[in-house]
């Protein structure tokens, strides 16, 4: 967790200490992000709860700014994306603040299963409209405080972009298909997550079931979407995987070296896998199963 400053007078100097950052997971109890979370999957529900451990309006009035309290709001903002395709956020609550009633210090909201994925990225601002004060005149959305919190996501279907869809309408061939992966990458730079795609068949009716109470299942569609994933990068000539790059954080590059890393010692090695997954895909696909299910 951490926050930062701004170049005009704000509520940080004011702040002593993060705030408490706490999830629940299917509406069970709260635990701190800290902890993670090690049983997460598409179809969990996660709610979040942020408690300051300061007083709003304390800070407003510390800092010579209690005036423009009621132009003011808390946000809270999801962070996505890295590396050179930049980042976006999404407003995922709002509150807005006003001298005459008593102000929450604790905001709880949830967030959509689709909207995440192995990592939870939050950041808490407080921003005011367009106003001037002691001097200073403040643009709209200008940042009197900052803070950021991340809660990382370790379950079985944490990593994977999911929605159901009638197959046949993607190849007829596929009608009676369980599942399909669908992956298309411009190059190792780009956001994991962007660059594929989990399609359960929604002929299927009963397949939310199944995912809640087929571990197995859960299991075999994991394995077979790193694998997929692993056999399209290497594979595929308009795609140059390079060992020994330092992709940045969550980008395809990182991903994949990371769980090459169950495969080979180093960038010597890689030619010789590569090699395998093409004469013997068979026993590729069964160490991915070994390796990556539980």
């Amino acid at each position: 967790m951490s926050n930062i400053a701004y170049p005009y007078p704000n509520l940080m100097p004011w702040v002593r200490g993060n705030s408490l950052w706490e999830y629940s997971l299917n509406k069970g109890d709260f635990f701190d992000f800290k902890n993670g979370v090690d049983n997460w999957d598409y179809y969990s529900s996660i709610e979040i709860k942020c408690k300051l451990i300061w007083d709003i309006k304390e800070a407003f009035k510390n800092a010579n700014l209690y005036p423009i309290l009621n132009n003011s709001k808390v946000v809270f903002l999801l962070t996505t994306g890295s590396g050179q395709y930049g980042i976006a956020r999404k407003k995922v609550f709002e509150y807005q603040l006003n001298e005459d009633i008593e102000l929450l210090n604790t905001f709880i909201f949830n967030l959509k299963s689709n909207q995440i994925s192995n990592i939870v990225k939050l950041r808490l601002i407080i921003c005011t409209n367009e106003v001037e004060i002691n001097g200073f005149h403040y643009r709209n959305g200008s940042i009197l405080y900052d803070e950021s919190a991340n809660l990382e996501l370790e379950g079985n279907l944490a990593r994977l972009p999911v929605s159901k869809e009638d197959l046949s309408q993607i190849n007829f061939r596929y009608k009676d298909a369980i599942w399909y992966v669908s992956f298309r990458a411009e190059d190792f730079y780009e956001t994991f997550t962007n660059t594929y795609h989990l399609y359960l068949n929604s002929k299927n009716l009963d397949i939310d079931f199944q995912l809640k109470n087929n571990k197995f299942l859960v299991q075999s569609i994991k394995a077979d979407t790193i694998a997929t994933i692993i056999r399209s990068s290497l594979l595929d000539d308009d795609l140059n995987f390079d060992y020994q790059e330092d992709y940045p954080e969550f980008s395809l590059g990182f991903v994949l070296k990371n769980w090459l890393k169950n495969f080979i010692e180093g960038p010597s090695d890689l030619q010789n896998l590569i090699k395998k997954i093409k004469s013997s895909p068979n026993d590729f696909n069964c160490e991915c199963q070994s390796i990556f299910c539980d």
